[in-house]
């Protein structure tokens, strides 16, 4: 009896102990899922804004109609030559004022035409022109600009490296096989022949040492 009554004792001495540890932990627990609950309406909440914030980008960065474009090209460079090309819009500038015109397309954000899709030479009877294909990755619309250098004989252009970076390799071959050389390119060089070649893509080019005509 004495044995029982000194545990329920000990037992009793314990008691206020345990209900104290017991509602620490009850408020632990409530305290957690509080903030389980509190970071699921955070989530919510910035889930919601984002989906508000995507939203209201998709709206805003819609690809404009080719008549858009040759109307804001227009208005923006009239000394240009706009027209509808087979696909895209078209526009001539001059090879004076390319490089600046390019920076231009890139950085309006009407525009932002961020990527370089292709850039390839022409060779005409009186001067060389390059051809840029051009896309915006965020309106998702294309354009094609054209600039022609001022003769054939010692014919250059700025570098467009520096705006579209990929320009870099495309403007080599250019050089390599069409022999334009383009100003502030940080390292032009031939990419497929030696020096002994001329350039085999101009329609002048004649080689008696290396191509055999039959």
């Amino acid at each position: 009896m004495k044995r029982g009554r000194e545990i329920v004792g000990i037992v009793g001495k314990r008691k206020p102990d345990s209900v104290c540890k017991t509602s620490q932990r009850f408020d632990r627990m409530v305290n957690k899922k509080n903030k389980v609950k509190g970071n699921k309406d955070i989530g919510l909440s910035v889930t919601s804004r984002n989906k508000e914030v995507n939203l209201a980008q998709s709206e805003t960065n819609q690809a404009m109609t080719n008549e858009q474009l040759i109307e804001q090209l227009t208005s923006a460079n009239p000394d240009a030559v706009v027209k509808q090309g087979s696909q895209y819009p078209e526009i001539t500038v001059a090879h004076d004022k390319l490089h600046a015109f390019m920076q231009n397309i890139k950085s309006d954000s009407s525009l932002a035409f961020d990527y370089l899709v292709c850039e390839t030479g022409v060779d005409y009877p009186e001067f060389i022109q390059v051809v840029y294909h051009l896309e915006s990755t965020s309106h998702r619309h294309f354009m094609v600009v054209k600039a022609n250098t001022e003769n054939r004989e010692t014919a250059t252009l700025d570098t467009v490296s520096d705006i579209w970076p990929t320009a870099e390799f495309h403007e080599c071959e250019i050089y390599d096989l069409l022999g334009i050389r383009f100003n502030n390119h940080p390292n032009l060089r031939r990419y497929f022949l030696d020096d002994t070649w001329g350039h085999p893509l101009r329609k002048d080019f004649h080689d008696d040492i290396h191509v055999v005509e039959r």
